[in-house]
């Protein structure tokens, strides 16, 4: 049940052994939303820290779920492989949700 005024916060990031030259090319995540009749993708990010050395620590996020407010919905957390699906050491950190 998503509550008024909703935002999803969570973090993203890729082991630090795969930042590499040699390993891996990066991870997309993904996160959509489920709900009766539908399913909406609300958040894609691609992140690849071996070429951007920006991207070499936890990296926050939040999308707002007021849309759903007072819906029941099932939230997919998804990561999907660059080119390749080697090294892909991917986390999702803290996920929650807050109002």
């Amino acid at each position: 049940y998503i509550p008024q005024n909703a935002k999803l916060k969570f973090s993203i990031a890729l082991h630090p052994d795969v930042w590499n030259p040699e390993k891996g090319d990066g991870v997309t995540f993904e996160v959509y939303i489920r709900g009766e009749g539908f399913e909406e993708l609300v958040f894609s990010k691609y992140i690849d820290p071996k070429h951007d050395p920006e991207e070499r620590k936890w990296n926050d996020f939040e999308v707002d779920l007021s849309r759903y407010a007072g819906k029941n919905v099932t939230l997919i957390f998804s990561t999907l492989p660059g080119k390749s699906n080697y090294w892909d050491w991917a986390f999702w950190g803290e996920p929650r949700i807050e109002w």
